[in-house]
């Protein structure tokens, strides 16, 4: 699934006012596979709109 359906997925399952933020904890990133990699790099690449804490 490429990870914008599964944001829009989270999104409808959990909807959050749009003045919401969000935090993503990243721990022993040096043992993360190719997708972990990719859902990092495309969040740095295009941030979602809103308050995001990597």
């Amino acid at each position: 699934m490429p990870f914008g359906m599964f944001l829009d997925a989270l999104r409808e399952r959990f909807p959050l006012p749009p003045s919401s933020g969000g935090l993503l904890a990243l721990d022993d990133l040096h043992w993360a596979d190719e997708a972990s990699i990719d859902l990092l790099a495309s969040l740095l690449r295009r941030p979602p709109a809103g308050r995001l804490v990597l």
